[in-house]
């Protein structure tokens, strides 16, 4: 699903979170914490293309499983899903 041009406006927020956490590992990693850190990033580019998935497709997420795409619209979701 491509969005409008009025659905657009403010999708730069989508990634605030990921942004802020990157920051945050970003300023532990320069003040060398004594904590052992790790970081997952759940991230997907919205792009169109001949290797975009598309409604019915069957992904294999990292753990194994597999999931059917019912809303080609649901990229971070899918992702956020994965990385959790």
């Amino acid at each position: 699903s491509l969005k409008s041009k009025d659905g657009m406006p403010g999708m730069k927020h989508d990634m605030g979170g990921a942004a802020g956490m990157l920051g945050g590992f970003f300023s532990a990693v320069k003040l060398k914490v004594s904590t052992r850190v790790h970081l997952v990033l759940c991230l997907a580019e919205n792009a169109i293309g001949p290797t975009a998935f598309r409604n019915d497709d069957i992904l294999t997420m990292y753990s194994g499983k597999t999931v059917e795409v019912n809303n080609c619209d649901a990229e971070g979701r899918l992702v956020l899903g994965d990385g959790v």
